[in-house]
């Protein structure tokens, strides 16, 4: 090359350089357009230019044209593959372009030339995140911060990370780190206020969400995250109004609806609930919470009628079970059928902590005959306390899979070879039925937890009683039902005040009581109660919940008793308490009142332990018969009425025969004591007796061929006194379980 064009490919070059240092500020000010116009004049006078070439393709990329971004990047690094921000680079547009491990070899070689690039760190670690490698990816995003103190974004992504690993102090801490660096970050104010309500600190939470909406007005996420933190903290009207105005802000935001569902039938407004349900299946018709909730608002609304609930349970299953259900039913269960062996039983709930429902089954997970059945827990929690850690040492297996999907917590069970899956939340909250429906284990049983009927084909048995499920009610239930001689044994507190004498020998007056959840307060209920109140002489109501302070279910009773001519002052209205003070507060109670159509589980029982009788009126289903069996057991049938009017009428009887009063206090413990109800040893042989009926089943049936019961076709089992299964059993009254899905049943 002579003189001449060696210097006219210098000024080339330098003119090409300089119009790349013209492109670089507008790049930074956000000028792409005539960034573009200087890199390309560049490349027009040097078209292998590497910075040219390196930040057009930066350009491409950040107009979301990672395809044109990706020829420009790869010939830069063709020509210089030395240069850690190419390789940087280079990782961002392959991952855009949806290549995520050749992302990740991109940054990796990005810190293999520099070992202290925080931001090749960053990106890893987001990468690795997305594929599951928490623990390595976390460990990126701590290179990050070690290396860049001031980096806000690693620190953000740090905070992600740990609350993957579900250590919301730790994410509390990198958020707070990331707005120390970054005040205005929107994205860290609204996930520092998720972490913070994980770790149950709802009034910081709040403080958050209220932080990031004062940034951003419209921030759909933290609005509604705000109503469900001032939820916890029994802010209904405020958790409302943010409900509200999520949906102002996004009509079409299922969750939104859904979440005001769930506030709405806490105040017993039924009807607008199930329209806030429905609007949000609408919407989402794949949202199986609405769903649920839907169910659980016609479990308790007095409308609904027995054909209502099965129906609604049918179509939960036909729109999110059945599909899952025919799918797995091609993968037939390897597990060995013989008849003898011993069992794996795997036990799926969300309640393995002191909850209501737990007190039904936890003697049953840890009284199990170790030779006969092997017990495993599979935890969906959303709490933990000592319960959780007695539970997990207690038993043969526990597993968490709350970070689970339905889909993986299936594969697992299938992976665990489990034999008889138990369902112990049904359609609560704390139910995942989605397990379910893909039919891990090869017999599925619900009972106990929320036990009202799944309507799902694949659950075979449902656990109940002839009192709960007489002969002629088995038809509303898609599971074959399986009896018990009593379908729950209590667990109760080891430590439990003493019983006191009914308190009208010392004031002269009767107190009725219902300790109740709000839900179960329907208008019909409260209506008989005013009733109650009113036929009796200077009678006072004493209500205990979780709801004292919500001042519209406070104005909703009294105005029930007022329509009746109960003032104000005969009604007395209590919070929630510790278990101890909430048991001893039925020392100030003469007699139960049961509330209806959805009666009370562990309430009644927490009332008869005390030596408090209930009056309950009798259901069609077993949410409606709870009571009734635990008062059949100890010889209380007098005081189950069939009709409102009879339910009147023995409260009135009972609260003029205090002799009656003082006599069932001082004997009903020692009864329930020496009832089924309480021998957890005999109750749990007697489930056991069930599982290796059902197992013997199944076993015969694959004995005759491939074979899958489920629901009314599962295999009948050989009659049997105890426990008993199947139709035509008699209408003798035996004791229930306990059904509750949360704070004080």
């Amino acid at each position: 090359m002579s003189f001449s064009q060696r210097r006219q490919v210098q000024l080339a070059q330098g003119a090409a350089d300089a119009a790349v240092a013209e492109g670089v500020p507008l790049h930074q000010a956000g000028r792409l357009a005539d960034a573009e116009i200087c890199y390309r004049r560049a490349l027009a006078l040097d078209a292998a230019h590497l910075e040219a070439l390196h930040l057009l393709g930066l350009l491409a990329y950040q107009l979301e044209r990672a395809d044109l971004a990706l020829p420009l990047i790869e010939q830069a690094i063709g020509v210089a593959a030395d240069r850690p921000s190419y390789h940087l680079n280079h990782g961002a547009v392959l991952r855009a372009l949806g290549q995520p491990e050749a992302a990740i070899a991109a940054w990796r070689q990005a810190l293999a030339l520099r070992r202290d690039y925080p931001e090749a760190w960053n990106n890893l670690g987001v990468a690795l995140q997305a594929l599951g490698q928490l623990d390595e990816a976390t460990n990126c995003f701590e290179c990050a911060v070690r290396l860049a103190p001031g980096y806000a974004e690693a620190h953000f992504n740090l905070g992600v990370a740990w609350q993957a690993a579900r250590r919301p102090e730790l994410a509390v801490t990198s958020y707070r780190a990331a707005l120390a660096i970054q005040p205005a970050y929107v994205a860290a104010r609204y996930n520092l206020g998720n972490a913070l309500r994980e770790g149950e600190q709802f009034e910081e939470a709040a403080a958050a969400y209220r932080a990031a909406l004062a940034l951003d007005p419209e921030h759909v996420d933290a609005q509604n995250n705000l109503g469900v933190a001032l939820q916890a903290l029994g802010d209904r009207d405020g958790a409302i109004a943010c409900f509200a105005r999520t949906i102002e802000l996004q009509p079409d935001n299922p969750q939104a609806h859904t979440n005001l569902g769930h506030l709405l039938r806490d105040r017993g407004r039924f009807d607008e609930a199930m329209q806030a349900y429905r609007r949000a299946l609408a919407l989402n018709p794949d949202d199986t919470v609405a769903h649920s909730g839907l169910i659980f608002v016609l479990d308790h609304h007095e409308g609904a009628t027995p054909a209502d609930r099965l129906a609604e349970r049918r179509a939960w299953d036909a729109q999110h079970a059945r599909p899952l259900t025919v799918a797995a039913a091609a993968r037939p269960h390897l597990n060995t059928p013989d008849p003898a062996r011993k069992l794996r039983v795997g036990y799926v709930s969300g309640d393995f902590y002191y909850h209501s429902a737990a007190a039904g089954f936890v003697p049953v997970l840890l009284g199990h005959d170790r030779d006969q059945i092997e017990a495993v827990c599979y935890a969906t929690l959303t709490k933990t306390d000592a319960q959780t850690a007695r539970i997990s040492q207690g038993v043969p297996l526990w597993r968490d899979v709350t970070a689970l999907t339905d889909a993986a917590v299936a594969e697992q069970i299938r992976a665990d070879g489990i034999d008889i899956l138990v369902d112990l939340g049904g359609h609560s909250s704390s139910g995942r039925l989605g397990i379910f429906a893909r039919r891990p284990a090869p017999i599925q049983v619900t009972a106990w937890g929320y036990i009202t009927g799944t309507g799902l084909d694949a659950v075979d048995y449902l656990l109940a009683d002839p009192v709960t499920v007489p002969p002629e009610a088995e038809h509303w239930y898609s599971e074959r039902v399986a009896h018990l001689p009593s379908i729950v044994c209590y667990e109760p507190t080891t430590q439990v005040p003493d019983v006191v004498p009914p308190p009208m020998l010392d004031c002269g007056y009767v107190t009725f009581g219902s300790f109740n959840r709000a839900t179960k307060l329907s208008d019909e209920a409260l209506d008989l109660w005013a009733r109650v109140v009113a036929a009796v002489p200077d009678a006072r109501m004493l209500l205990k919940s979780p709801g004292r302070d919500d001042a519209e279910n406070r104005a909703r009773i009294l105005a029930a008793f007022a329509a009746r001519g109960v003032g104000s002052e005969r009604i007395d209205i209590l919070g929630q308490t510790n278990r101890y003070d909430h048991l001893a507060a039925y020392g100030q109670v003469d007699i139960q009142l049961d509330p209806f159509p959805h009666v009370g589980g562990a309430t009644t029982f927490d009332g008869l332990l005390q030596g408090v009788p209930c009056v309950t009126l009798l259901g069609e289903l077993i949410q409606g018969r709870l009571s009734a069996s635990f008062l059949a057991l100890l010889g209380l049938d007098d005081l189950i009425a069939r009709t409102p009017d009879e339910y009147l009428a023995i409260a009135g009887r009972l609260a003029h025969d205090p002799a009656r009063l003082a006599a069932e206090r001082t004997t009903l413990r020692e009864r329930l004591f020496a009832s089924p109800l309480a021998d957890t040893e005999a109750y749990t042989r007697s489930v056991e007796a069930l599982y290796r009926r059902f197992w013997h089943a199944w076993c015969a049936a694959r004995s005759h061929g491939p074979h899958r019961p489920h629901n009314h076709e599962c295999p009948a089992l050989t009659p049997d006194p105890s426990p008993t299964c199947g139709r035509g059993e008699t209408g003798r009254w035996l004791p229930s379980h306990v059904c509750n899905t949360g704070g004080e049943g």
